[in-house]
């Protein structure tokens, strides 16, 4: 297969943002867990009303989202997650392709418009 320059890195970082925004936007988002600049959990109420819990984990230049690699030739890596704002930042480099970007999650609100804790 023939990539133009870049294109193979930001088709990796989509991936990882793909699953990544997916989870964070999940129904009461919380950060369990940012122990280290290359792990990171999030707990999330799941569709049959149970809690979640999915971890990431960068290893071996590879994104790891619970035990399925989802992104490939990370050549760096941080994450930081601020609970107080409810921010996670994450800053990856893969390949030629660097990124940082912040994720805000998001409180839900009930219909009266209380916040859901």
């Amino acid at each position: 297969m023939i990539w133009i320059n870049g294109t193979e890195s930001a088709v990796e970082f989509s991936k990882f943002n793909m699953y990544f925004l997916n989870d964070i936007k999940s129904e009461n988002v919380k950060i369990v867990a940012n122990t280290s600049d290359d792990s990171l959990e999030l707990s999330y109420k799941a569709k049959d009303g149970s809690v979640e819990v999915v971890r990431y984990l960068v290893q071996s230049g590879s994104i790891y989202r619970d035990k399925v690699k989802i992104c490939n030739k990370v050549k760096a890596s941080k994450i930081e997650a601020d609970e107080k704002n409810g921010t996670i930042t994450v800053y990856l480099k893969i390949d030629d392709f660097e990124k940082t970007t912040t994720y805000v999650l998001e409180p839900k609100n009930n219909i009266d418009g209380s916040q859901v804790i």
